[in-house]
This record gives structure tokens, sequence and C-alpha cells, in this order.
């Protein structure tokens, strides 16, 4: 799942810069980050990514189109690049199909015995548990494995014992720091969003501006369902996002990251 969050926010921020691109005709820097784009998307979808493809992908497009025509219409720009995104949407769907036959996407809403569904339930219905029993100080970081598997996984969830972290965002933090940690994770988030949001008001959208925020967007609705910030290189990203969100309405810094691109 590292590859698959790194790969989701990638691919949104590629398609944000290629919103952002000026429309001047033998402009290269399009082309380079549509072919990268291209090779971020056969990454994604080569994970398998249930969560990636059915969660993070649509809410990053989501943003994307609603930013992108911000974008656009504060620029006085013609509307085709919001075509070329539905455009890789609909390609994306398309790409989608061949797997839609595989056991994996045909258990998507099977919640019997053994099944993923039914192991995830069971799981949010332990951490939950653990949370309350545990709300002030958590089990500690890193000791949510040995917490589930000692006293909190339910008999069903017998026969997959070796789950390190609750798939989502919230109760990861809830459940290894407790509430604190649980306010604190939020605030931090809140602060990142907020810092980026500044930023586009102070300086007005760009590309690198939403493709952050796409990415952001697709990397919390992924955070709904999985791990996105339990490892050192998963947090890694959100600081690199948020940093580059708090700092992006300095136009040196975009400057010195994609010179020719924004």
């Amino acid at each position: 799942w590292r590859t698959v969050f790194l790969a989701g926010a990638a691919f949104a921020l590629l398609l944000g810069q290629v919103l952002g691109l000026s429309e001047q005709p033998g402009d290269r820097w399009r082309w380079v980050w549509w072919g990268l784009a291209g090779v971020q998307l056969a990454a994604l979808l080569l994970t398998f990514s249930k969560g990636a493809l059915l969660l993070g992908l649509p809410a990053g497009f989501g943003v994307l189109w609603l930013g992108g025509l911000a974008l656009l219409r504060s620029q006085g720009r013609s509307r085709r690049p919001l075509w070329l995104l539905a455009g890789a949407v609909l390609l994306t769907g398309l790409a989608l199909l061949p797997f839609l036959g595989t056991d994996r996407f045909q258990r998507l809403l099977d919640f019997g015995p053994r099944s993923t569904g039914s192991v995830r339930l069971l799981l949010w219905r332990s951490a939950w548990a653990m949370a309350l029993d545990h709300p002030l100080l958590g089990v500690g970081p890193d000791n949510f494995l040995y917490a589930y598997r000692s006293g909190y996984i339910l008999p069903p969830a017998w026969w997959d014992p070796d789950l390190n972290h609750p798939h989502n965002l919230l109760l990861d933090w809830w459940t290894r720091l407790g509430v604190p940690g649980l306010i604190l994770g939020m605030t931090w988030l809140g602060a990142g969003i907020r810092g980026l949001w500044r930023g586009l008001q102070r300086a007005g959208w760009s590309g690198l501006r939403l493709g952050l925020l796409a990415g952001i967007a697709a990397a919390l609705a992924h955070g709904l369902i999985d791990a996105s910030y339990a490892l050192p290189d998963l947090m890694l990203a959100w600081v690199v996002m948020f940093g580059l969100g708090s700092k992006c309405g300095e136009s040196r810094v975009e400057d010195d990251i994609w010179p020719d691109a924004v």
C-alpha cells in the first residue's frame, strides 16, 4: 500500500500540472506531464487496490475537475483541458474493465466468511473497542498488532490475526495515541490543508497547487479504508505535500521546482 498511496498522490499531482500548463503551441512540458501521468496511472492500475481505484481516484478527479474549472476561469482560458481530464477519466474506466472479471473485484461486495470485506468490518469493530478501552493514551505507537491479536480480534476474524493497523486514518491515530493524539493528528491535518488554501488565496490557482489539493483529497479518501500515514515513508509524503502547499503562495518556490511548467 506504500506504492498505492504514493502512486495515487503523484498521479493527481501530475494531472494538476497538466491543467496548469499554458496552451501555447509547442509547449513540450504538457506532453511530458501527460506521459508521466500515464506511467503513474499504469502503476496504480497494476496494484489492483480497490481503495485507490474506487475511492482515491474519484476523489482526486473530482477535486481536479472543480479546481481546474476555477483555475481556467480565473485565467480566462479555454475549458479544453477539462475535456482532456474527462477523457483521462474515461480511459481509466476502460482500463479497469478487463480487471472487473478478476476474483479481487468480483468479491468487492462479498461480506461472507473469510472475505476481505468481512475482515475489514470486523477489524473496525475491534479497533473501535480498543479505542474506547484506551481513550487517553491509546495502546502506544506500533502496538496495535499486539493488542489486536491478544485481546480484541473477534472470533470470525481469527484466520487473519496479523493486521498491524486498523485500516482507517482516524482509528489509527486514536488507537495508537489516544484522544490527544487524534486531536493533534486532526489539527495537523487541518493546518496543512489550511496552509494550502491560504496559498491559493494569496497567489491564486496554479497546476502545482491544484495537483497538491487533488493528491491530498485522494490520499484522505484512500485513508478511510487503508493505511495512509502509519509508516515513515507515508509520513514523509504528507510532509512534502503540506510543505509545498504552505509555501506555494511564493512563486519562487514553484519556479525552483518546476521552472517551465507553472
